[in-house]
């Protein structure tokens, strides 16, 4: 009589209750957020960095309308200025941020942008304090740039965040659902402290979010330097999780 255990027969390719061995293997929403670190820290400074910008978008807007109505007279125009300033550098940069992605470590980039859109975002309070509707452009169209360089290397890090297939599926499908969600909350936040603390302080908050971005991002661990396809096999990164490395064709 073969008393071994059903669960254990080694010619068995699957388990009593009919899963597959790659069944098993795929990973849930839960596993991926509570298991990988360094994509955790990367999806909190996402989230931190998209309220700040539909924040201060909506800031923006509010500083129009007290600029204009301080000077006596209301402009629809300006307000359109704005939102083209805000498309266009994702037009006209994109592809440089795309060239850094594939040159640098990605990590790094986005650290660096981080910082540079702290320091962008003071240029707000600037151009509000000195009543400035060109000012205002200038900040805008500077604050868009550093977004449109550093987006090509937010999504090129997050394969090397997330190996497995099915987990990286659901790491984009989840950096889609915060996108869609800080875009309520970032702009809901704009018009509550515009109206609450004033125009500048919602200013203040989107510098100091870039900078809560860049300690989430720094947090990360490991190099995420890109590998030509015709290189020979080359460590992808190595993470403070595990000492082994992990190799890409």
């Amino acid at each position: 009589i073969n008393h071994a255990h059903p669960w254990k027969d080694k010619k068995c390719n699957t388990s009593c209750d009919g899963l597959s061995s790659n069944e098993k293997n795929k990973v849930s929403y839960w596993s991926l957020l509570s298991q990988n670190r360094n994509f955790r820290w990367y999806l909190l400074s996402y989230l931190v960095t998209h309220a700040g910008e539909w924040m201060t978008y909506i800031a923006s807007l509010s500083a129009i309308e007290h600029i204009h109505s301080s000077n006596g007279h209301v402009s629809r125009t300006s307000i359109s200025f704005l939102a083209i300033l805000r498309l266009l550098p994702s037009a006209l940069f994109a592809s440089i941020g795309g060239v850094l992605a594939d040159s640098y470590d990605r990590r790094q980039i986005m650290f660096v942008l981080d910082c540079t859109g702290a320091l962008v975002a003071w240029l707000y309070i600037l151009s509000y304090y000195l009543g400035s509707i060109y000012a205002l452009y200038v900040a805008t169209l500077l604050q868009m740039t550093v977004a449109a360089l550093y987006e090509p290397s937010r999504t090129a890090i997050v394969p090397s965040l997330v190996i497995e297939e099915d987990g990286l599926k659901k790491a984009m499908t989840i950096s889609g659902l915060a996108w869609s969600v800080m875009q309520a909350v970032g702009s809901s936040m704009g018009g509550l402290l515009s109206q609450w603390v004033g125009i500048q302080t919602c200013f203040a908050f989107d510098s100091l979010s870039y900078l809560v971005s860049a300690l989430f991002i720094w947090k990360i661990r490991g190099r995420y330097i890109p590998v030509e396809p015709d290189e020979e096999p080359q460590i992808r990164h190595k993470t403070n999780d595990s000492e082994e490395n992990t190799k890409i064709d």
